[in-house]
């Protein structure tokens, strides 16, 4: 049997990389109820509670087993993640494997994009979410494309 900490994750990255790896599943949860309370938080605010719960209790029932199998067939990680270094805060994806950062790299950039773009044309949206969503696109975007350029010079 588990000890009770074996059910909680650890607080450090790389402690909590190891524990998510050892428990698949258990991490695909907690990652599944945090999905789940922010759409529903955002529909809750968009559109009224019933279609956020909906939305919530949906996305809860698809990311929780979706993502522990991303885990457990390690979908996304480089093939020598062992001999990688551990993620931290400033280096996050260090552990991903280069497609998936070119992926990633492309994702983001393009929605920023598109985000800057409907900025400018006056797009609907909160003032706070116009600014704050393109910037945590551009930031994302540029970690990834540091983390490239890390492993390319080498």
């Amino acid at each position: 049997m588990l000890s009770l900490m074996g059910w909680h994750p650890p607080w450090s990255l790389a402690d909590r990389a190891r524990w998510a790896r050892a428990r698949p599943w258990l991490a695909g949860f907690y990652f599944g109820v945090l999905m789940a309370l922010a759409f529903g938080a955002y529909f809750a605010f968009r559109s009224g509670i019933k279609l956020a719960i909906l939305l919530g209790v949906s996305v809860w029932a698809m990311g929780w087993p979706m993502f522990g199998m991303a885990m457990k067939h390690r979908w996304g990680l480089r093939p020598d993640v062992e001999d990688a270094a551990v993620p931290t805060l400033r280096r996050p994806w260090v552990q991903a494997s280069d497609r998936s950062l070119s992926v990633l790299m492309w994702i983001f950039g393009i929605s920023a994009v598109v985000l800057a773009l409907g900025l400018v044309t006056g797009g609907n949206g909160t003032t706070g979410g116009r600014f704050v969503v393109p910037a945590l696109d551009i930031l994302f975007a540029l970690t990834i494309w540091s983390e490239r350029r890390r492993r390319s010079t080498r």
